[in-house]
């Protein structure tokens, strides 16, 4: 009975160090897994840090790049302008000595006209002396005749005779002396008339010669010009591409300074589970080895008469053996630190992979990104694209606008010879619903300001005053700037002219963004009656038209820096061979107008 008790009172005692035992355990598991907590909170605060930083260096770096490229556009525009002044002034030092030219040949003109007069008029009063002076002579000689006649009739006859052939000499000289004072003087009139115009002749060849020397080194002046801005625009290529390159060094660089950085991370985070696992593994040896080992009280086994008595008793083979346990507490951290581990694998592949794009449909864009933004001429950024059923429809039937829904701001139109095609780039989202074939289209009717905004009132040019090159030039553009303001379908060689024009003009404007600052002045009646002031005058329209019964439409809303990219896909669109006599035209400003208020863009 006594060893019965003390049995039990070991068992108790024994049970009781293992429960304490248990809770010491239990304790130290907690106390590790809140140290991984904890770190694993410091790491994940240092990274949000780090990351924080980088985009705020990134950000800087953006805002440096955009103040350079618009500080050498701003150079760019008042280089352009300085050279426009100059050609101006050019031009009017030309007319100004051409003028004075005119003026000079005209009072020379009038000088030899008024010397001619005069020796014309000196002529008439020597021929008329001369004359008067033929007339007293026969009047005196009659006189004279008729006196002799009266004294002597005798010598009648011969004094007759005598007379007579002394006045057929008399008049014989007389005449002989008038005509060759006229032949002198035609002769001295023709002289100075052929020296008169060879004089003119001469200064006629002189002011060619140097119009012509004016010509000429007008136009080396302008292949020279032509040639600086080629070079120009090279060296900004050049320039372009080697800030792109060293752009695409530095993301590389960064890229590879942020995997190392992770790995190391890694490491570090690996050393420290592994010195943590280790420590673990001591402080549970170091317990194990201090933990006092109770004796086991062996008793001899009574027998009895019954059978199976020992039944219900601990049996134990090798009683002087002891079996090690498993820690617990090793476990649970090595299985948490291999947990730990795959998600740290896991991060920095995602760090890696950081800025891809994927292909994904139902893969959600990085947080991070900014807007979207892209230099390919082939992709077309575009706000909205809107479908009308018929011709005569004032609301559109169905409409796709970026950063709605689940359509992202990358939101893009791509024109190839096959047709238009709308994707959502940033998803790599195809919107096949959204195809229009080159077959089927009918029309395209563009919106761009500058090119069809009829903003310059034709004037009536004197004849004179359009004679220089910058009037030609003028009077060409209103000109096209009336055939601009009626609403007509241009084809073949016109149709190709036409968005010649409104790449040039969208280059020179709208890539700029400087349509509001052109227009700001400009005020267009709106086709809903509106009398509001005109907004957002630097957005650009494409209206598609289907070659089908009802005249379906698609309208596309782009932004003003990339209407240029429009007039080269027109271009390229109208060179494919699936397109069948393409009609290319400008929207009314005021149906421009209407369309963007009634769809919301007014604002």
């Amino acid at each position: 009975m006594g060893g019965t008790w003390e049995r039990a009172r070991e068992e108790m005692k024994r049970k009781e160090e293992e429960r304490k035992q248990r809770e010491a355990d239990s304790k130290r598991r907690e106390q590790a897994a809140k140290k991984l907590a904890e770190l694993r909170a410091k790491d994940a605060k240092d990274r949000a840090e780090r990351e924080k930083e980088r985009q705020r260096k990134e950000a800087e770096q953006k805002a440096k790049e955009e103040a350079e490229k618009m500080e050498e556009e701003r150079r760019k525009r008042e280089k352009d302008l300085e050279r426009l002044r100059l050609r101006e002034k050019e031009a009017k030092e030309r007319e100004e000595y051409k003028r004075r030219e005119a003026l000079a040949e005209e009072a020379k003109a009038k000088a030899a006209a008024e010397a001619k007069a005069a020796e014309e008029a000196e002529a008439a009063a020597e021929a008329r002396a001369a004359a008067a002076a033929r007339a007293r002579a026969e009047a005196r000689i009659t006189a004279d005749r008729i006196a002799a006649e009266g004294r002597a009739a005798a010598e009648a006859k011969a004094a007759a005779e005598a007379r007579a052939e002394a006045d057929a000499r008399a008049r014989a000289k007389a005449k002989a002396s008038a005509e060759a004072e006229a032949r002198a003087r035609a002769e001295a009139r023709a002289r100075a008339e052929a020296q008169a115009r060879a004089e003119a002749r001469a200064r006629e060849e002189a002011r060619a010669r140097e119009e012509a020397r004016a010509m000429e080194e007008a136009r080396a002046r302008e292949q020279a010009q032509a040639r600086e801005e080629a070079r120009a625009r090279e060296e900004a290529r050049a320039r372009e591409e080697a800030r792109a390159r060293e752009e695409a060094r530095a993301r590389e660089e960064a890229r590879a300074r942020a995997e190392a950085q992770v790995r190391a991370e890694a490491q570090a985070r690996a050393d420290a589970l592994a010195r943590a696992e280790a420590k673990t593994k001591a402080q549970a040896k170091a317990e194990e080895e201090a933990r006092p080992v109770v004796p086991e009280i062996r008793t001899s086994r009574v027998g009895s008469g019954y059978a199976f008595s020992g039944v219900g008793e601990k049996t134990q083979i090798c009683p002087d053996v002891k079996v090690p346990q498993p820690d617990e507490t090793i476990r649970i951290l090595t299985e948490t630190a291999r947990i730990f581990a795959k998600a740290d694998r896991i991060l920095a592949k995602t760090i890696r992979t950081f800025g891809k794009t994927t292909t994904g449909q139902t893969t959600p864009p990085q947080s991070t990104r900014g807007a979207y933004f892209t230099k390919d001429p082939d992709k077309i950024v575009i706000h909205a694209v809107y479908m009308y059923m018929t011709e005569f429809s004032k609301t559109p039937a169905s409409q796709l606008i970026s950063g709605t829904g689940t359509v992202t701001d990358g939101l893009i139109l791509r024109i190839t010879t096959e047709g238009l095609f709308v994707d959502d780039d940033v998803r790599a989202v195809p919107q096949r619903e959204w195809d229009v074939k080159a077959w089927t289209l009918k029309s395209a009717e563009v919106w761009c300001p500058p090119h069809c905004l009829n903003w310059t009132t034709p004037a009536t040019v004197n004849a004179k005053s359009s004679s220089g090159f910058l009037h030609r030039m003028a009077a060409g553009s209103r000109t096209r700037n009336a055939e601009r303001g009626a609403a007509k379908t241009l084809v073949g060689d016109d149709a190709d002219g036409y968005l010649t024009e409104m790449l040039r003009q969208c280059r020179d404007c709208c890539r700029l963004g400087l349509c509001e600052r052109t227009f700001k002045d400009i005020n267009l009646p709106s086709s809903n009656g509106s009398t509001e002031i005109w907004k957002c005058k630097g957005l650009h329209l494409l209206r598609a038209t289907i070659r089908d019964q009802e005249a379906k439409r698609y309208l596309f809303v782009v932004e003003e820096s990339e209407g240029w990219k429009l007039a080269i896909a027109l271009q390229r669109l109208r060179r494919g061979t699936q397109v069948r006599q393409l009609g290319v035209g400008s929207m009314a400003p005021s149906e421009a107008r209407g369309l963007l208020e009634t769809l919301g863009w007014s604002a």
